[in-house]
């Protein structure tokens, strides 16, 4: 099982978050972190989201988002594996 984040940023021209990090924190303390990139080597491209490979975890239970700009948002779960979410960041 795994979740997936995509980031739309409508608040900067760097639409996709490209050089967030996303970290996906479960129940028993653990967590991973991913950065948003495009690319993972010599021409290659990676669509920009974040995937967490869950193992034996069935969710997860909070994401936390620092955007390329420094600003960090926490959004309490839970997360369900298998399912793809979407954070936006608002134009001001």
């Amino acid at each position: 099982p795994s979740v997936q984040v995509a980031l739309r940023d409508d608040a900067t021209a760097n639409r996709f978050g490209v050089g967030a990090v996303v970290t996906a924190r479960f129940a028993d303390g653990t967590a991973q972190m991913r950065e948003v990139q495009l690319g993972g080597g010599f021409a290659s491209f990676d669509e920009p989201v974040a995937h967490f490979g869950l193992g034996a975890q069935r969710e997860v239970a909070a994401l936390e988002v620092r955007w390329p700009t420094g600003e960090t948002v926490r959004l309490e779960g839970p997360f369900a594996a298998g399912a793809r979410y979407e954070v936006r960041r608002a134009r001001r």
